[in-house]
Order: structure tokens, then sequence, then C-alpha cells
């Protein structure tokens, strides 16, 4: 069993690398929270969203953070 302490855009590089090598339940994750943000009454967790993303297989690998083919458009 490994822990690991994480967050930010290197951590979740990091937990890809480990869960590439690892078996799903010898990898335990504790994600940083001290970037979350009410941002007018919606709730930020940006270091836990870009691990949840990695972990999906849908992380953009083009900005190292946020959704793959997200496009920002409303």
């Amino acid at each position: 069993m490994i822990t690991v302490l994480t967050g930010g855009t290197g951590g979740a590089k990091f937990v890809d690398g480990l869960r590439r090598i690892l078996p799903p339940q010898e990898l335990t994750i504790i994600v940083n929270t001290g970037d979350d943000h009410d941002w007018w009454g919606l709730y930020v967790s940006p270091d836990i969203d870009s691990i949840t993303y990695v972990l999906a297989g849908i992380l953009s690998p083009e900005r190292g953070w946020g959704v793959r083919g997200d496009t920002f458009h409303c």
C-alpha cells in the first residue's frame, strides 16, 4: 500500500505515473484542499478535480489541468 499526499498539476502527473504501475487497491491518494474556493456560491476544488480527471483518464494533456476537449464556450 502506498499513500500519496498530492496536489496541483505536478501531483496529477505523479499520480498518473503511479496508477500506471500500481494496482488500484495498492494506491491511496490524499489531495490538497488548501486552494479550494467558494466563488459566488460555486465551490471549486481544483486539485481534487485534477486528480479525479487523471484517474478517469480525461485530464487535458495540453494544459495539464481540466477536461480533455473542454472548449470553455457557454
